[in-house]
């Protein structure tokens, strides 16, 4: 590839393909690029007018060390065509730059600065360190001129080995404009600006700078006190927020041991209700066994006694059903009984042990049988529960009691 060389100086052109970055917001690319051994060249590359957003500082960090420029006299030429503003962000990405990181470079040359940014672009130029030369510059050719400027050689352009014409206006611009900067882009708002003599035309100027730099601290005093208050108030909700939360914990925790208090205590009423009901069907079966002993030994024909035999023999089994379902209930069973129980007051005995068997996947004929009513009859009391329970037509009582039992 062949080597590309600089118009002006004629020396050698150094690229690098990760010598650029792209700023996807306002579409351009800055890219550098090595003229010779002493000046970098910088540029925003784009095809329409567009505004500096932020400085990549570490990249020009990189470029000077890959090129071994820190710590030597080098200079830095920036076109800045097609830049028609400049952020805040940027002004201060500079500041940092040339004030926190030290004077990387001796010479800052900048070219091609549109009328509506100039007022901005003086001042990149006096806020650089007093050992940094920056001035700017109609085209490339004039920057690469000035950039190439060296003591060795102060004939190129007379900034060396030459005593400058001080000029009052020129050096009192340069003052407002490094005092505008300094306030606005370093936060230098501790530092009074240095005021001219009273009698000076330039004096209300400075004047009026330093009593907007005392209004600016003023008002940043304020900023830091209302940050503050606002910091305090934050803490202080806070606090009373924990409070209330703790409050609320505490009280669920006594919901918590209320209910468990109240849950031991229906347990026990359940073991209580079901050792009486095994009393009371132990009761029941010895007068049924009574009750038989008394038919089976009566002098009356078979046909007679037949029937009487298996009602007591149906009585009799339906109450060593009932006693397995009280004597044999887990506890969640009876947490079953006392949710039924409170949801449906209304429920009679009959109902709930009808329940229990529905439960137990007892069919129509055989409750009945239990019961010692026709299968018919048997489904004329199902439909009634159906409707004592309040169910949907949809809704069997079977796959309700399914639901009830997995709330329990």
């Amino acid at each position: 590839m062949k080597q590309k060389i600089c118009p002006v100086c004629g020396l050698p052109v150094t690229e690098r393909s990760h010598w650029h970055i792209y700023h996807p917001e306002e579409d351009y690319t800055i890219t550098y690029e090595a003229v010779g051994d002493d000046i970098l060249h910088g540029q925003a590359v784009t095809d329409h007018d567009v505004v500096l957003d932020y400085m990549d500082n570490e990249l020009f960090q990189s470029v000077c060390d890959e090129l071994k420029m820190r710590g030597t006299k080098f200079s830095v030429v920036i076109n800045l065509k097609h830049i028609r503003g400049v952020t805040l962000a940027y002004k201060k990405d500079f500041a940092n730059l040339v004030y926190n990181w030290g004077p990387i470079f001796t010479r800052l040359v900048i070219y091609n600065v549109h009328p509506d940014i100039y007022s901005i672009i003086e001042g990149f130029t006096v806020i650089c360190p007093e050992n940094v030369e920056a001035v700017i510059v109609d085209d490339y050719r004039d920057a690469i001129a000035r950039a190439s400027v060296s003591e060795d050689n102060p004939e190129t352009d007379g900034c060396f080995g030459q005593e400058p014409v001080y000029d009052f206006r020129t050096a009192s611009k340069k003052a407002f404009l490094a005092d505008l900067a300094q306030l606005f882009w370093i936060d230098m708002l501790d530092q009074p600006v240095l005021l001219p003599p009273a009698e000076d035309d330039t004096y209300i100027f400075f004047g009026a700078l330093e009593e907007m730099r005392k209004d600016m601290l003023a008002k940043k005093k304020e900023h830091q006190d209302e940050v503050e208050r606002l910091k305090e108030s934050y803490e202080l909700k806070q606090k009373h927020y924990l409070i209330q939360m703790k409050s609320l914990i505490d009280q669920h925790k006594e919901m918590i041991t209320q209910f468990e208090k109240e849950k031991l205590l229906l347990q026990n009423i359940l073991k209580v209700n079901a050792a009486e009901m095994v009393v009371a069907g132990e009761i029941n079966t010895t007068s049924i066994d009574g009750l038989t002993s008394l038919i089976d030994s009566a002098a009356m024909s078979q046909p007679l006694k037949e029937p009487l035999l298996n009602s007591c023999k149906r009585i009799a089994q339906t109450g060593k059903i009932e006693n397995q379902h009280s004597a044999g209930a887990s506890e969640a069973e009876q947490i079953f009984l006392s949710l039924l129980e409170q949801k449906h007051p209304g429920l009679s005995w009959r109902d709930r042990r009808i329940i229990l068997w529905i439960k137990s996947d007892y069919s129509n004929s055989e409750i009945a049988g239990l019961m010692g009513i026709s299968t018919r009859g048997m489904e004329s009391i199902r439909y009634r529960l159906h409707k004592k329970l309040a169910l949907q037509k949809h809704q069997t009582i079977k796959s309700y009691l399914s639901s009830l039992e997995s709330d329990a």
